[in-house]
């Protein structure tokens, strides 16, 4: 192991983040939905949002986009545990990003 210097920061892990979507559903409502759906029975909630979307590619979007909203609540999450706020972040990232482009 590498002997390193008392003044190199390390990265500190402060707080975790977590965000499930609203419509989660546990296992056994995924089967019996599953079942229903392949024995032509037609679901009417949120787990059957992806029904009317004609193309792989419209509902990749939308999975990217629910994906996003999710990140950011677990972002946000985290932040709020650990005390920064993502304005404090982004200033941060400005400035390290300024001053390693005047050099």
């Amino acid at each position: 192991m590498r002997h390193q210097s008392s003044d190199t920061k390390r990265p500190v892990l402060r707080s975790i983040g977590r965000a499930l979507p609203g419509n989660y559903y546990p296992q056994e409502i995924l089967t019996t939905a599953l079942w229903n759906e392949w024995s032509g029975k037609i679901g009417d909630s949120a787990l059957f949002q992806y029904r009317g979307l004609d193309s792989f590619a419209k509902a990749n979007d939308k999975w990217v986009e629910r994906a996003v909203e999710l990140g950011e609540q677990a972002v946000l999450s985290a932040l709020g545990q650990a005390g920064p706020s993502p304005t404090d972040i982004d200033r941060k990232r400005r400035s390290k990003y300024r001053d390693a482009a005047s050099r």
